[in-house]
């Protein structure tokens, strides 16, 4: 049996068997090893240098999502083969919500009964033994006598829960821990009506006139966290003679703050219509209404987006952003650029002393690289005219065995963004290329934060991993260090869960690590058990 308990792990920058590191565009850092063969008996050759494969290991397992028996992390104290896993059952959450509905008369007592009806529980957290490895759930559940049970994957989460009745604010409920087959229990206690914030108002575009063209709806939000207060509610608007009343309920805790946030929006995202924020005193409520401003026509823009060659791109993602006239935010819908590269988006005139923003997103097979560019945009001037996008970076390296020497064919190298860098939008997913037969290789990627995962063609030989940042600056390429594999050590077991074994569950190798300082995880291999449970696996070995 694997102790639920996670062990105290010493993060380590021990990347997947490879000779992994950081590196910027204009200065790589190199690793102080670059193959297996520079290090001692037994160890391998990491980007902090030559270390053990089998230490800092965890393994995730997920037995059957579809009974209700979510993922389960534990670490690995010894790898050993056979590595059999036997699991304890599902872990779940055992929710009561209980509502205040008034005091019983004579006796000084509040009552409250169960809440019945239909609830969105929303987890959000990461696993607590596998630094990285996100876990977020969303499970819509009704009861009729207030419990509600959530099949959950292990881990560590911060819970919230939206029910139907609009009359109630989201709940934020604070974190929970969840070790491998526990059933934690979770008491909710919903306020009463007299408890909240009611807030009526009116949202018009301009003076006396409502929005015509869109159903509007109204949340509240803390100024300070920008966490919602209420849920959305909808505006009387979208047709002519629409009022734009609304009347929403905060929670309690608004009656403490000396001002709250409403934020209204187009509930159709496609709409030529923008966002605002109001502040608010939560001492004198709405005394007027709150207008939008005239944000003008609807308005066609046009354009073409080429690559640095001049060439059109076709599959590119195209959308703006920005302050529009009244003072509102528009972000508009994304569209996507056809065979000759041109596009049209319906958007909001620029606000006369702004600018919206565009943005262009290249497919990942494309030469261009991502893009942004600032545009005015104003009935007389609705055609962009030409959007060049400047090349992508060639990142270009090599790939060996664990000798250091003999070059790696046929490997396939897939580049996973991690996040953005330098003001720019996350980077598209899906670049990918194959070593040749010198083990060289090259990736047209943007800027970004990316990990490197690769995926040799031999069986026998391990994945590895590799960090790699790159930032917006002039240079177009870059040369990586050669990048060494290990040796494979074949790993074999069978996964057991309340039974003789555990058909068709889905098994992770991880490895704990550190990047830029901060404790992550890479994954060493992953497969999926057969028909009995069994399953084989080969990670990093001399």
């Amino acid at each position: 049996m694997i102790p639920a308990q996670p062990r105290s792990l010493v993060p380590v920058l021990l990347l997947a068997s490879a000779c992994e590191g950081l590196f910027g565009l204009s200065a790589p850092v190199l690793p102080p090893c670059q193959s297996d063969d520079e290090c001692g008996p037994g160890a391998v050759c990491f980007p902090d240098g030559c270390g053990d494969p089998g230490s800092n290991l965890a393994v995730e397992i997920t037995p059957n999502v579809a009974s209700g028996h979510f993922e389960q992390d534990f670490a690995i104290p010894e790898l050993r083969t056979p590595f059999d896993l036997e699991l304890p059952g599902p872990s779940a959450i055992e929710a009561t919500l209980l509502r205040f509905v008034g005091a019983v008369a004579l006796q000084g007592q509040d009552l409250t009964l169960p809440y019945a009806g239909t609830v969105t529980f929303s987890l959000n957290g990461e696993s607590a033994v596998i630094p990285g490895l996100r876990r977020r759930q969303a499970l819509q559940r009704a009861s009729t006598d207030g419990l509600y049970r959530l099949p959950v994957a292990s881990g560590n989460y911060s819970v919230s829960l939206i029910t139907q009745d609009a009359a109630l604010p989201p709940l934020a409920l604070g974190g929970l821990s969840i070790q491998p087959g526990d059933v934690v229990p979770l008491d909710v206690n919903l306020p009463s009506s007299r408890q909240l914030l009611r807030v009526d108002g009116r949202l018009l575009r301009t003076e006396g006139i409502a929005v015509q063209t869109t159903v509007m709806e109204i949340q509240a939000l803390n100024p300070l966290t920008q966490q919602p207060l209420s849920q959305r509610v909808p505006v009387s608007s979208g047709q002519t003679g629409s009022t734009g009343d609304f009347t929403l309920f905060a929670a309690p805790e608004a009656r403490a703050l000396p001002n709250i946030v409403l934020l209204a929006t187009p509930r159709d995202g496609t709409a030529a219509v923008p966002s605002r924020a109001f502040e608010i005193s939560t001492r004198e409520l709405l005394r007027s209404p709150l207008e939008l401003g005239d944000y003008g026509p609807a308005l066609l823009a046009r354009g073409r987006v080429l690559d640095a060659a001049g060439a059109p791109v076709a599959r590119a993602v195209v959308y703006l952003e920005g302050l529009v006239e009244g003072g509102g935010q528009l972000t508009t819908e994304k569209v996507i650029t056809l065979a000759d590269g041109t596009f049209e988006l319906k958007a909001l005139p620029s606000r006369s002393d702004s600018r919206l923003r565009l943005t262009v997103l290249p497919p990942p097979d494309a030469a261009a690289a991502l893009h942004r560019r600032a545009v005015a945009l104003a009935p007389e001037a609705l055609d962009l005219g030409d959007i060049s996008c400047p090349d992508r970076i060639a990142v270009q390296g090599v790939l060996r065995g664990a000798d250091g020497a003999s070059p790696v064919a046929g490997a396939r190298i897939v580049a996973e963004p991690l996040a953005p860098v330098d003001g720019l939008p996350l980077p598209n997913p899906g670049a990918e290329a194959r070593t040749g037969e010198d083990g060289s290789y090259v990736l047209m990627l943007d800027p970004g934060a990316w990990r490197l995962d690769v995926y040799p063609a031999e069986p026998q030989l391990p994945r590895a991993s590799r960090f790699l940042t790159l930032h917006d600056q002039a240079e177009r390429s870059l040369q990586l260090p050669p990048l060494g594999l290990s040796n494979g050590r074949r790993v074999t077991g069978t996964i057991r869960a309340g039974g003789p074994h555990a058909p068709n569950a889905a098994v992770r190798f991880y490895r704990v690590v550190k990047v830029e300082g901060r404790p992550s995880s890479v994954v060493l291999a992953e497969t999926v058990a057969d028909s009995a449970g069994r399953y084989e696996v080969v990670l990093p070995t001399r």
